[in-house]
């Protein structure tokens, strides 16, 4: 999970919906963080606000 948020504040312009795509600007290593938190949001481990974190 805090992986996951650290990535919303390192890279705040990469939208997480576009992770599974070629050119959607995530690194093969972050894509596998995104296909991650997909699988828990999709098993309710994580809500819509964790799905897509937001700089305070």
């Amino acid at each position: 999970m805090l992986g996951w948020v650290a990535l919303a504040y390192i890279a705040p312009a990469l939208d997480p919906d576009d992770a599974a795509t070629e050119d959607g600007g995530w690194s093969p290593g972050w894509q596998l963080i995104a296909a991650e938190a997909f699988r828990r949001f999709a098993t309710k481990e994580l809500t819509k606000d964790e799905l897509y974190p937001r700089p305070f």
